[in-house]
């Protein structure tokens, strides 16, 4: 057993990355700290799998940067430009016969009229969750993007 990981009096849960700017802000002040994650990788769903000759993102839309010019301008993140390589993507939503630029939720002008006025008529109509007590993943998807597009792509 290693006794080193027993002396830290410092424990951050979750490799996502809230977890790693923690961990690495608390060694940078000079303590040790230990890291658990239950994923055998990191990232949390800020991490893409490799898949044969193709990349999965868990989850593109949480770094978006259409908010900065560029990663140095994110505030407290310490980036330098040096430190990413921009690639551009391609990515599509396949629905109803059509490739719909991804995501979606922005993207509705390329469905069909029907499609695009029953997205839209169940986004106004979406219920409100008013307590997380017993709520879903579903009735959050539900909630936030109406029942149609739910059903139709994202569940």
């Amino acid at each position: 057993m290693d006794t080193s990981l027993m002396k830290a009096k410092i424990v951050v849960l979750g490799g996502g990355i809230s977890g790693l700017v923690t961990a690495n802000a608390i060694q940078a002040l000079g303590h040790d700290c230990i890291l658990l994650e239950r994923c055998p990788s990191l990232g949390g769903l800020t991490r893409t799998v490799k898949v044969g000759e193709f990349c999965f993102d868990y989850t593109g839309h949480f770094l978006h940067l259409n908010r900065w010019k560029t990663p140095a301008d994110i505030p407290f993140a310490n980036f330098t430009n040096n430190d990413w390589q921009q690639v551009d993507r391609k990515s599509f939503c396949y629905l109803n016969g059509r490739l719909i630029p991804a995501p979606i939720q922005y993207n509705l002008a390329g469905l069909p009229h029907a499609e695009l006025k029953a997205c839209v008529k169940s986004y106004e109509s979406r219920p409100t969750i008013e307590s997380r007590e017993g709520v879903t993943f579903r009735d959050y998807i539900i909630s936030g993007f109406g029942q149609h597009l739910a059903d139709s792509f994202l569940i």
